[in-house]
């Protein structure tokens, strides 16, 4: 039943959405009440009286130009007509409470309670129940199949965050409302006009309206890709016929003579990045400081340094190298990612080996701390923002078009790769990036980290970068971070 909800303690909830052209202000968002059974049969049966009964509550205000309000409080003060769960009703074990019309309230009662009414004509039996459930109702159901399907951790955040701007755009839509060309199109011009960050309790024409810039164009694309594939869903379990979502609905973007929304570090950004503010900056975390080091002389992506761990390092080669894979836990962003990428001598000389050891000796696994753990994926929000804020304080300022983040950090590495002229098969094999060669990427052998190496040493960017001293005390903050953590 769509409006069955259970809990993780076992008990059923009735769970249905106030629409808002008929919830008051002061109103919840859905009338939500707890069937008191851990029994299915039962719960069924009651929520099928209580959804009668909302939906009579929902007809009756529209009819009166009433507001419904759902509340455990016995005080109103507004002067609107409120129809609310106010007077008390039993059901088997369950208590309701309801408010509203004399006549409201009675026809309400003795339909719950069996008794028939005089005039037939407002029988409950009559009354019609939109028969297009909410587009929404099946979300459980989609996030189960997902997890079953072995998506990764990543993927599944990233659709329940899509999700929570989807349902505040759609609101209460139903799956009919899915056949209207025009409501598709509308809907898909605000994801695309929405602006990066905006506060979710002001109104969707207030946002709108201020006139902030939209996100980039990528974002709003994956939010309608998440949608897409939940409609894909229900089309699989046939609750839906087609996917209303086409190319031909969807903004076109707009031409730009932009290669990329990243700039590249200049030398005097570089200095200024890696001066005695680093040090202080670094301090307590020396995270902040290793992971712009190697991705200065990697230029590796910022995913795949966070997952690093001890065991992703080897010093005792000919040729020291990182290992960027995809054991345990850990995702890359697609199959070229997996590579092994030589240590540039500038890393090792300013102590990074020191800095895994220590690592080592007290037997932790990640090579780097993270505050949180979300599933199987260390949420290292915290750090990235602290970065992030650390570049603009220390970066000069940047076209509108192109920004100076840490993915900056990979653009200047390989920008310097290609100064110097290195083969493009080469740059790819240590960036990372697809040859879109079959040659290569299929019968090809992975370029020989001698080879790389090679190359890499040769990469100067002329700055003098201080060491990071007291990695013992390093060692303290984190047991005390961790020590935090568990309290």
């Amino acid at each position: 039943m769509k409006c069955l909800t259970q809990r993780k303690n076992g008990y059923y909830y009735f769970r249905k959405v106030i629409p808002d052209d008929v919830r008051h202000h002061d109103s919840a968002r859905e009338f939500l009440l707890s069937l008191k059974t851990k029994h299915e049969i039962e719960a069924i049966f009651k929520a099928k009286s209580l959804l009668e009964l909302s939906n009579h509550l929902l007809i009756s205000a529209r009819e009166t130009c009433s507001k419904i309000m759902y509340k455990n409080s016995n005080q109103s003060n507004s002067s609107d007509i409120i129809l609310a769960f106010m007077a008390n009703v039993s059901i088997g074990n369950m208590n309701i409470k309801l408010e509203g019309s004399l006549d409201e309230v009675t026809k309400a009662i003795n339909n719950l309670s069996g008794n028939k009414a005089k005039n037939k004509s407002h029988e409950l039996n009559d009354i019609v129940i939109p028969d297009s459930p909410f587009i929404f109702a099946y979300e459980d159901d989609f996030f189960k199949y997902m997890r079953s399907m072995n998506y990764s951790s990543k993927t599944i955040i990233l659709y329940f965050q899509h999700f929570k701007e989807l349902k505040f755009v759609l609101k209460d839509a139903r799956l009919s409302d899915l056949k209207d060309k025009k409501f598709v199109s509308d809907f898909l011009k605000i994801i695309y006009q929405l602006p990066a960050r905006y506060d979710r309790k002001s109104s969707l024409e207030e946002i709108l309206n201020v006139g902030l810039s939209p996100r980039p164009y990528g974002s709003a694309t994956g939010t309608v890709t998440a949608f897409k594939s939940y409609l894909n869903y229900l089309m699989f379990k046939n609750i839906l016929e087609e996917n209303p979502i086409n190319a031909t609905l969807i903004p076109k973007k707009k031409k730009s003579f932009d290669k990329t929304g990243y700039a590249s570090f200049s030398l005097e950004d570089l200095k200024r990045i890696f001066s005695d503010d680093l040090l202080k900056y670094s301090r307590k975390y020396p995270e902040r400081y290793w992971l712009q080091v190697l991705a200065l002389f990697t230029g590796a992506r910022l995913s795949e340094l966070l997952q690093l761990q001890v065991t992703d390092v080897f010093f005792d080669t000919s040729v020291p190298y990182l290992s960027i894979n995809v054991n345990g836990n850990k995702y890359v962003k697609n199959k070229s990612s997996i590579r092994d990428i030589p240590l540039h001598p500038k890393i090792l000389a300013l102590g990074f080996k020191d800095y895994v050891e220590k690592i080592k000796m007290c037997r932790w696994e990640n090579l780097f701390y993270f505050m949180k753990q979300e599933g199987n994926l260390c949420n290292a929000t915290s750090t990235s923002s602290a970065l992030g804020l650390y570049l603009k304080k220390q970066c000069s300022d940047t076209s509108n078009s192109q920004r100076k983040v840490f993915h900056s950090y990979r653009h200047t590495f390989i920008t310097e790769l290609q100064r110097m002229q290195v083969p493009l098969e080469i740059r790819q094999s240590i960036a990372g990036h697809s040859s879109q060669c079959i040659t290569i990427d299929v019968y090809g052998e992975k370029t020989r980290l001698e080879t790389m190496l090679d190359y890499i040493k040769n990469v100067d960017f002329h700055i003098d970068i201080p060491k990071l001293p007291n990695t013992s005390l390093h060692v303290q903050m984190r047991k005390q971070r961790e020590r935090k953590e568990k309290e």
